[in-house]
């Protein structure tokens, strides 16, 4: 026979999952699909990023994509970093730096003074 706090457990995680499923939520999962999207992920966004092959195990099922959840996080997590023309410039401490830095990147220079 089954202890009764056991009893109670295993009835709070049937309620629990009852009231996930009709308010919509969903446990965590082991793979995405194009019809099982991550979290804050539009259907083209998903697609888009596994047609472009930076999810590692993305596959084509059909017209679905699929792949795990360690590769969407994965990623995700490899954001690609600014090229140098993107990137920002370190703004100069002093009035002076800061106009000769502007003149510099126009292709400019103060002659005299």
């Amino acid at each position: 026979m089954i202890a009764p706090p056991d009893v109670l457990a295993v009835l709070l995680d049937a309620l629990a999952d009852r009231i996930a499923a009709r308010i919509g939520v969903r446990a965590e999962r082991d793979t995405y699909s194009s019809r099982d999207l991550p979290p804050r992920c539009s259907r083209r966004r998903f697609a888009e990023l596994c047609r472009s092959g930076r999810v590692a195990d993305a596959r084509r099922e059909g017209r679905e994509w699929m792949c795990s959840r360690d590769a969407w996080l994965d990623a995700r997590a490899h954001r690609s970093s600014p090229s140098p023309a993107e990137a920002p410039t370190r703004i100069p401490p002093t009035i002076d730096a800061q106009a000769n830095a502007l003149l510099a990147r126009a292709g400019l220079r103060v002659v005299g003074r």
